[in-house]
């Protein structure tokens, strides 16, 4: 199985790299174009965003109209040592710091909610199947601070992946978590 996950993810990387600028950006407008018409996105005040790596759906305009819309956005940080994801207030003046694997991420001194206190959490995936499973890069990292959060008052679950990132299957292990909702741009 793990084989298999690695060439869905292998396929991925090379589809994306592909990928010219004129291309993200229209996919990065049609995807803040189709969020916010979700009514998730639009009952949500506190949002779990990600700063985009090269290739993956670009948040950042969604990002500053949703500061617009007064709602309250986080991007997570790699809580080292113990593989979970911390959610850190990002505003207008915080600064962004490289973090772990080069993502930009708030400096430590900002503000960090808990997933639970979140009302929406949008996640990056490399592949997205029929079933709502994702491949992400293979860490865990979403999967394991969302586990960890279970029991608890859950925000919606939104993968957001290319239209063309959608797979038969991603051969889920039992840990890894399925989506409330799935947007494809």
């Amino acid at each position: 199985m793990s084989k298999l996950r690695n060439e869905i993810r292998t396929r991925m990387k090379a589809w994306r790299a592909a990928l010219t600028n004129d291309q993200l950006r229209q996919k990065a407008i049609r995807l803040t174009e189709m969020l916010v018409e979700r009514e998730s996105y639009k009952q949500a005040k506190h949002i779990g965003f990600y700063y985009p790596l090269p290739g993956e759906l670009d948040t950042r305009d969604i990002l500053t109209l949703s500061r617009k819309k007064e709602k309250v956005a986080y991007l997570p940080v790699i809580v080292s040592g113990y593989c979970v994801l911390q959610f850190l207030a990002y505003g207008c003046e915080t600064d962004l710091v490289q973090g772990h694997y080069n993502i930009l991420e708030p400096h430590k001194s900002s503000q960090a909610i808990p997933v639970s206190d979140l009302d929406l959490l949008l996640v990056p995936c490399l592949a997205i199947d029929k079933r709502g499973y994702r491949l992400g890069f293979g860490k865990g990292w979403y999967d394991k601070t969302i586990g960890l959060s279970r029991g608890e008052k859950m925000p919606v679950i939104l993968f957001m992946a290319y239209q063309e990132n959608l797979v038969e299957s991603c051969y889920p292990h039992k840990h890894d978590i399925q989506a409330d909702e799935v947007l494809l741009v």
